[in-house]
């Protein structure tokens, strides 16, 4: 069931390989009533805990496939239902987050405005 806002708080996990903590992910849903075709969208920045990742740096999970940013505008077959969650997916090591505080998620379809956090 996905919650109401945007930024899926249940989805924050660590991602482990090897049983080494590699990344961390984050799951969060359209807030675009109809969905999103993938090469519309126009990704940006994502700041956790006052940390800062470049669009580059994340790496999306959508129905299922993962895409880079640059993917994500060649993926015209590609859609977001509204009622599905995307995985944010970010491989970089993180010692600990004390606090999980994601206070910036851009998501910007080319031919829409969407909320800025």
């Amino acid at each position: 069931m996905l919650e109401s806002n945007v930024i899926q708080y249940r989805g924050f996990h660590s991602i482990i390989e090897n049983d080494k903590i590699v990344g961390f992910q984050i799951c969060v849903r359209s807030d675009y009533y109809r969905g999103v075709w993938l090469s519309q969208l126009r990704p940006g920045k994502v700041i956790v805990d006052d940390v800062t990742y470049t669009k580059e740096e994340v790496i999306w999970e959508i129905n299922g496939k993962d895409y880079k940013v640059d993917e994500l505008a060649r993926a015209s077959q590609g859609f977001w239902r509204i009622t599905d969650v995307a995985t944010l997916k970010i491989m970089k090591k993180v010692a600990w987050l004390k606090v999980f505080m994601m206070s910036q998620l851009d998501l910007r379809p080319a031919a829409l405005t969407c909320h800025r956090f």
